[in-house]
């Protein structure tokens, strides 16, 4: 047999060992494949493969120190197997070691540095590292190896980074120097007639845009190098006409892609800034364009409002001969009147142009008030009348349906016009001023056409259709809400959640339904019912982050702790994995040529590690983690003693980004005409109160951390840390004060800050308290000791009796369902205080038993034994508070028994009964006040579920 058959058959038999490695990581089975490992490793314990594999199955199963050992072992080979340095790469980037991987690259070069793969996989590794120097070298030293042009091209594309992104950021000299190195690099290319593909140009063009240098930008396109770009060439011109401000040129080119294309939103809106800017440079300059009698009309420079109003005019009229309707050009008008009233204040000149704007709301209604769009279309436009103007348009635009309450829309699209003006009617402020009968009228005759339109129009379509008539439902619902506010009490709610449901069960794909099912469950404290919904949605990837604030914040204050654990454990594993993957995304971009995307990618990977979202449920899972901490092997595994940072010191607060998606949410409220949700006044100071709460909360997750590891630290800072972080949150949360609720208006919207809520339960004055209980303990300072856990024990007694207080007057309040959700976001911060309450004494017991062992400086004086009996007092006084506090919920547990109501409440059934009857409804799968009435029992279930786990952790360490 020949060496090469002797190789071929080695090989294989290796690969049948192995493959049953393989086959149970793919399955997930990884105490088998460690036990596959131990088999080959038996037979041939120097099969580094192997080794490799058992350290990644060691990993996946949560022993990190048995896979770092290993590794450590397999670095110090020197190993140049491509196979083995594989999966060394995938423990490394598993354990966010990615230095090592470049470092197992530079190591196993030196073994082989001819080796082509060896050489792209360091290239790749310092790509997920943004080391962007280092892989400018490496790209160098590939292309002198393998002179291929992708090669070079990385190496141009690193040194681009450095200077945008890298040492060029703060150094304007080096950005000046390492762009001129990129330049050169290509201009090198292009004399040796290598530049060949699309790749390679964008390259080019990308260097010499951040060099601004856009008349070469605009050379290259006008080039043989622009017909290698594919796209849209027009588009792109446009980009870079748009920085040299060159008017004339965007202008007649922007009228030649519209008169081949009306509907281009964008290119509209940059052919109207073209015709302004350059009304505004002639009327400064006197500069008057010359009769040009023989030029096309396409080449000719619309200059003033009145030739571009001639142009549109022109489109219009096109559209209308060949029998179709394009949205551009009507909506350009509005865009052109919105200019010339923002450039000619107080003047008419507007009116006298284009004539009465509502008279353009009307006709754009006739034309596209069968279109579910032309609501949003109009509604960024009714700036452009006054409110009575808005109220007078509303009436001629229902007038204009011919719907009233006495017939019914004969047709689908005349059911779609009537619905645009019901809710532009809503937009212009028409129902703001009702009386509450007018809205539980409006809302019946709402629920009539809902029923009529889904008969009709909605009965046949598929189940993953949304019907036309669900808009009825949805209009219905918020005016509910606004009978809610004007109210103050539930029964408007109880009516919309029944009409949602009812809605949804004919629709079930409609998320607009879901959506509002969730904001009305959060409003009334049913946090299990809204995990419900929000599974339904199937919320997925980018969602978790730009939606998930709707769910994540409200859950754990709504008392479910373990549904807030798993959906807190999802979202932040989105993050870590995602915030992985978007490296893998990078090393394609290379791989395949599309550096245009590599910009992208680092923007989406800066956005996803720096979400406020992110930052919040990271925070909150560490705090629902103790509250489910039910042992004391449990309290030592927890991850945030792993941490060698600090939380606050984790978060890049100068960074954070808030990606809320506030627009998923269908509104109709006046307040909507006043630009995007995100840059009102009232959405920034909620997002201010928000971040204030975050922070509050990170230094108060600081000072459990301290006080948790207070064994890990050297033993002269230990007490000095805790010291430290303890004042620096009750300086944090003393500085907030007393914080009023605040709340958005729009249901959509309908956000309620817990920067309130959270200031007035007893944080500071139980905490506060048990940290100094912690201290004295620590110094063994015995009366300081006595004096502090007296303190705290009136403290523990005090908020303990409060919510029992409240939780036993529930059944008077006059409606139990607002008074049932504070109470219930007060109990959830009242159980998170005695979880934590409970940590820090399993701390004074560690303290004074390694004390007694000797096992720090105090080793040397016996400790009172009266500090041992104080610690019991305290552990029993708080054991004692958490029976009584569990004997106070006790009753609600059960959800068979009749919501006790007073008799100022007793009619909000039969109201709700009333209204179904009116609006032809009825609770086919039980009344909602019996779904609502069981979430609550199973959410306090789970509450003395935790009280009674509580009793018996500090039973074990007394």
């Amino acid at each position: 047999m020949s060496y090469k058959g002797a190789h071929v058959q080695d090989s294989c038999v290796l690969e049948r060992r192995l493959r049953p490695i393989y086959d149970w990581l793919d399955a997930g089975n990884y105490k088998k494949a460690i036990q596959e490992c131990d088999k080959v490793l038996k037979k041939s314990p120097n099969l580094d493969r192997a080794l490799a594999l058992k350290a990644l199955s060691l990993l996946r199963s949560g022993k990190e120190s048995s896979c770092i050992t290993i590794l450590d072992s397999l670095t110090e080979k020197q190993l140049a197997d491509d196979a083995i340095l594989q999966v060394m790469t995938m423990c490394y980037r598993e354990l966010q070691q990615l230095e090592k991987v470049s470092q197992l690259y530079e190591v196993a070069l030196k073994v082989d540095p001819t080796n082509e793969e060896l050489h792209t996989h360091l290239f790749m590794s310092y790509v997920r590292s943004s080391d962007f120097k280092q892989q400018q070298k490496a790209a160098m030293a590939l292309y002198k190896l393998v002179p291929k042009n992708p090669y070079y091209c990385w190496a141009v594309m690193s040194a681009l980074l450095q200077a945008i992104r890298g040492e060029g950021v703060d150094h304007p000299k080096k950005k000046s120097l390492l762009l001129s190195l990129a330049e050169r690099m290509i201009d090198k290319l292009i004399q040796e007639n290598k530049l060949e593909a699309e790749q390679e140009v964008q390259l080019y063009i990308m260097v010499l845009e951040a060099q601004e240098k856009y008349d070469k930008v605009l050379e290259v396109l006008d080039s043989n190098f622009g017909t290698k770009l594919s796209g849209d060439l027009p588009q792109l011109r446009l980009v870079y006409l748009k920085h040299l401000n060159r008017w004339p040129d965007i202008n007649v080119l922007c009228k030649k892609i519209l008169s081949e294309s009306v509907d281009r939103w964008q290119i509209w809106l940059s052919y109207l800034k073209s015709v302004f800017e350059l009304y505004i440079s002639n009327n400064h300059s006197n500069n008057h364009q010359q009769d040009l009698a023989d030029v096309p009309d396409l080449d000719v420079v619309d200059d003033t409002p009145e030739k571009a109003h001639e142009f549109i005019c022109k489109l219009v009229e096109n559209g209308s001969d060949n029998g179709f309707l394009m949205r551009g050009p009507y909506l350009a008008r509005f865009e052109l009147c919105k200019q010339m009233r923002e450039l000619n204040k107080g003047d008419e000149s507007a009116e006298c142009l284009l004539g009465d704007p509502m008279e353009l709301f009307i006709e754009y209604f006739r034309k596209f008030g069968h279109k579910p769009c032309c609501v949003s279309d109009l509604r960024e436009y009714l700036e452009l009348l006054d409110g009575e103007r808005r109220l007078e348009m509303a009436g001629k635009l229902i007038r204009e349906v011919g719907i009233t309450s006495t017939n019914i829309p004969q047709t689908e699209q005349q059911m779609q016009r009537h619905i645009c003006a019901l809710q532009l009617s809503r937009l212009c402020g028409s129902h703001a001023n009702l009386s509450a009968e007018l809205i539980k009228a409006l809302v019946t005759a709402l629920s009539y056409h809902y029923l009529h339109g889904h008969q009709e129009y909605g009965a046949k379509l598929l189940s993953t259709d949304q019907a036309p008539a669900d808009a009825y439902t949805l209009l219905g619902a918020h005016f509910l809400y606004d009978l809610h506010r004007m109210t103050g009490t539930s029964q408007p709610l109880l009516l919309a959640i029944v009409l949602l449901k009812y809605t949804l069960k004919n629709s079930p794909c409609n998320f607009h339904l879901k959506l509002l099912l969730l904001r009305l469950y959060h409003i009334l404290g049913s946090g299990l019912n809204a995990q419900t919904i929000y599974d339904s949605l199937d919320i997925k990837h980018l969602q978790f982050d730009s939606m998930g604030y709707a769910h994540c914040s409200m859950l754990s204050s709504s008392g479910n702790f373990g549904l807030a654990s798993t959906l807190f454990d999802t979202t932040v594993k989105f993050f870590i994995t995602n915030y992985k993957d978007s490296s893998d995304h990078l090393t394609f971009s290379y791989k395949y040529g599309s550096f245009s995307k590599l910009s992208e990618f680092m923007n989406f990977q800066e956005r996803l590690g720096c979400s406020f979202h992110y930052a919040n449920t990271l925070v909150e899972k560490h705090f629902v983690s103790f509250v489910h901490c039910n042992t004391i092997e449990q309290v030592w595994a927890l991850d945030i003693l792993n941490n060698s940072k600090y939380m606050s010191e984790t978060i890049n607060w100068d960074k954070l980004i808030i990606n809320h998606n506030y627009n998923v949410y269908v509104s109709w409220d006046p307040e909507r005409i006043n630009g995007p949700i995100e840059e009102w006044k009232e959405t920034k100071d909620h997002n201010e109160r928000d971040s204030k709460l975050l922070y509050i909360k990170c230094t108060l997750l600081d000072c459990m951390q301290s006080a948790l590891s207070i064994f890990k630290a050297p033993e002269h800072r230990r007490i000095d840390q805790l010291k430290a972080k303890v004042v620096a949150w009750k300086e944090t949360i003393k500085g907030n004060g007393v914080v009023e609720d605040s709340e958005h208006k729009l249901l959509c919207m309908r956000l309620l800050s817990k920067l309130g809520s959270y200031m007035r339960a007893p944080y500071l004055q139980v905490l506060g308290a048990m940290f100094d209980v912690v201290e004295a303990v620590y110094i063994d300072d015995m009366e300081q000791c006595t004096q502090v856990i007296a303190i705290t024990k009136e403290a523990v007694k005090a908020m303990t009796s409060d919510i029992c207080e409240a939780l036993t007057g529930e059944s008077k309040s006059p409606d139990v369902y607002i008074t049932r959700k504070v109470n219930l976001e007060h109990l959830s911060y009242v159980i998170e205080i005695l979880s934590n309450v409970s940590l820090l004494c399993l701390v004074c017991w560690e303290i004074i038993k390694n004390s007694q062992c000797g096992a720090s400086k105090k080793a040397k004086k016996k400790v009172d034994n009266s500090t041992r009996e104080s610690i019991t007092n305290l552990v029993m006084c708080v054991k004692e508070e958490i029976t009584k506090l569990d004997e106070v919920l006790k009753p609600h547990t059960n959800e068979l028994t009749p919501l006790i109501v007073s008799k100022m409440g007793s009619t909000i059934f039969d109201d709700l009964n009333e209204q179904l009857t009116a609006m032809n409804l009825s609770e086919e799968e039980g009344s909602v006040a019996d779904i609502l009435t069981k979430a609550y029992a199973v959410t306090i279930k789970e509450l003395r579920t935790v009280l009674k786990t509580k009793s018996k952790f500090l039973s074990c360490i007394s």
